[in-house]
């Protein structure tokens, strides 16, 4: 500890501090683990990179460094218009076509926006006119800033009262990350315009066609359901799906498309006809709508209409076990045949001779007594 605090007395960065405790850890037979665990910390790239960063943040901050201005952008428009005036010389049309080009230009705008701080997408002002029939308490206005992606929620007329319900959110989207909309909200207004006797197509497209800032008025269910519980469930898919040919999908923008031998995470079960799910390897984080197991059967030809549930991983092993006359070699070799990309047979270590027809790595790996009893001891 001694050392530790002469060192942080050095007035050192944190990178040559990290640096100089790494090369004067010491081998200690009683701490021999806690040592290691300690060099393998210190080593780590990813901290010094941090480190790094630390230091040149903190050396911003000692500068403070101020802009000299907030337009530049303006002061080279008009830099630019008096030089295309007046008569230039070859130094003033080399300035003009370097500040003509996009990437400064760009840049300064970029410049422009840190220096004065407007980093914020515009957002209009909340309206403050509800109407009569609200108490106010009741109302909830939400404000979202989506992208072109969809505002990942359904929708559906309730039936009895004509309200628009909020029916499911879908993981991963813009309505799920904010966490202000939950299934039951009955949904009011979209940008000021009013939905109640709209149909729900006709919401999915003004909400579609929204772009930036979306502001909503919502009534809130009166008890919030849970939010989206997690779910580890991997499935290999047997059957492709294309949701813009299925009409009875409530929601096709929502669907998610997948092709046979695909492998989807079901990432929510709640529905019992729609399951939510991603397609693992995919980039895109929100969740898409699947036909569940027990509305599948569409779907398909009649002998492959069905989802391969298993648990990811890296490898799988499967033993098959039977009595004699149960016929698992040809149960093997049928399985291997058909999938040769997916399976394949363990080839097992013997210690006798090689016969004159078997070829080493393909019948047997063939190994010394030695070496096997070795491997035998070493839990291999």
């Amino acid at each position: 500890v001694q050392y530790f605090c002469s060192v942080l007395n050095l007035n050192l960065g944190l990178h040559e501090t990290l640096a100089l405790l790494t090369s004067q850890l010491r081998p200690d037979s009683n701490h021999k683990e806690e040592m290691g665990f300690l060099r393998d910390v210190f080593s780590e790239r990813s901290l010094s990179y941090l480190m790094k960063i630390h230091e040149k943040l903190r050396h911003y901050e000692r500068q403070s460094p101020t802009p000299v201005l907030h337009s530049a952008a303006g002061l080279v428009e008009d830099v630019i218009e008096e030089l295309q005036t007046a008569p230039v010389n070859n130094e003033e049309k080399e300035l003009l076509q370097l500040l003509s080009t996009p990437h400064l230009r760009a840049m300064l705008v970029v410049h422009d926006t840190v220096a004065q701080k407007n980093f914020d997408p515009a957002l209009p002002p909340l309206p403050d006119n509800f109407d009569d029939d609200f108490d106010e308490e009741s109302v909830k206005i939400v404000r979202l800033v989506k992208n072109k992606e969809p505002l990942g929620a359904t929708i559906r007329r309730d039936e009895h009262t004509g309200a628009v319900i909020v029916a499911r959110i879908m993981r991963g989207g813009a309505a799920d990350r904010s966490g202000l909309v939950h299934v039951g909200d009955e949904l009011r207004e979209v940008n000021g315009i009013t939905v109640l006797h709209k149909r729900p197509e006709e919401i999915s497209q003004i909400l579609a066609q929204s772009q930036g800032s979306i502001t909503l008025k919502i009534i809130p269910a009166i008890k919030e359901e849970d939010r989206l519980k997690d779910s580890k469930v991997f499935m290999r898919a047997l059957f492709c799906y294309n949701p813009r040919e299925d009409r009875a999908i409530p929601c096709q923008e929502a669907g998610l498309p997948f092709q046979r031998r695909h492998v989807l995470e079901v990432v929510s079960q709640d529905d019992p006809t729609w399951w939510q799910a991603k397609r693992v390897g995919d980039t895109n984080l929100r969740a898409g709508l699947i036909p569940s197991k027990q509305f599948q059967e569409r779907f398909g030809s009649k002998d492959d209409r069905f989802y391969f549930s298993f648990t990811l991983a890296l490898l799988f092993y499967f033993i098959l076990l039977g009595c004699l006359g149960a016929r698992l070699s040809e149960l093997k070799q049928k399985v291997v045949s058909e999938n040769p990309q997916e399976y394949g047979v363990a080839v097992p270590h013997t210690t006798r001779s090689r016969k004159s027809h078997e070829r080493e790595g393909v019948e047997y790996n063939f190994v010394s007594k030695q070496s096997f009893e070795t491997d035998v001891q070493q839990n291999k």
